[in-house]
């Protein structure tokens, strides 16, 4: 019986094909769509309905070198306030889901609640969004596109453009490898100039499970490559009740 022989050539082409297909499976680009489902996959331990969160900590202003208590309430779909108590006041910023407010009861701020106006409403509204923007994009009026692969803090990462209904665009960066947030940059009110709008970074580390939700304890806020402000949260409430009057602006109570 005649044995059969491959070509080695043939052996080469096949071996080099196959090496080939390999290469183009391991290096295929994600979809937008793909990015999205390992961020969500990745960010939750187990399934959550979140509803609601309440994140305690403080805040360190190094431009300032202080450091102040800080209390974050959020709600869905963009219920948002932020407490910030002093010497038994405390400096207020929120959004209702129609008016951006404030409480500041220090010098050159007024203790009675007043509606944001201009840069800093503007700022407001950029952060409220409980889920993040890319987030069913499409029913929030919003742009989104997969801007490809940068590196942040040498840590391979994608990049999420997206351009909000109201045309303010804002960046995100997953981690490649897990499709958690790493950073986020988009415009944002400068803290020593309330007034004007920067661009800001804001970068997200010390990811621990709360309730089945993974969620950063350590921001760092950065403009113009300098840090402007840390913020450390040691106490997370997931879906604690909240009244929709935690947020209202006084005036309508």
């Amino acid at each position: 019986m005649k044995t059969q022989r491959t070509s080695p050539i043939f052996t080469i082409t096949f071996t080099l094909l196959g090496l080939i297909a390999f290469a183009v499976q391991t290096t295929k680009a994600q979809t937008l769509a793909e990015v999205i489902a390992l961020h969500e996959k990745n960010s939750l331990t187990k399934s959550v309905d979140l509803k609601s969160m309440v994140l305690e900590g403080k805040t360190i202003l190094t431009g300032m070198n202080m450091e102040f208590k800080t209390i974050v309430y959020r709600k869905a779909p963009n219920l948002f306030k932020v407490e910030v108590p002093i010497q038994g006041k405390a400096l207020i910023k929120a959004y209702d889901g129609n008016v951006a407010w404030k409480a500041d009861p220090f010098p050159g701020g007024s203790d009675k609640p007043t509606r944001m106006a201009g840069a800093e409403e503007t700022d407001m509204l950029l952060g409220v969004d409980f889920d993040h923007e890319f987030i069913d994009a499409a029913k929030k009026g919003n742009k989104v596109t997969l801007e490809g692969v940068e590196d942040i803090d040498e840590v391979p990462c994608y990049k999420i453009k997206v351009v909000r209904k109201d045309k303010h665009v804002k960046t995100y960066f997953l981690e490649k490898e897990t499709g958690i947030l790493m950073m986020e940059r988009g415009p944002s009110t400068h803290p020593l100039k309330p007034g004007t709008l920067v661009e800001k970074e804001t970068y997200f580390s010390e990811y621990k499970e709360v309730q089945g939700v993974m969620i950063a304890h350590y921001m760092e806020e950065r403009i113009g490559g300098q840090v402007t402000a840390k913020m450390q949260f040691d106490n997370i409430k997931i879906n604690a009740k909240l009244d929709n009057k935690v947020f209202a602006f006084p005036s309508k109570q």
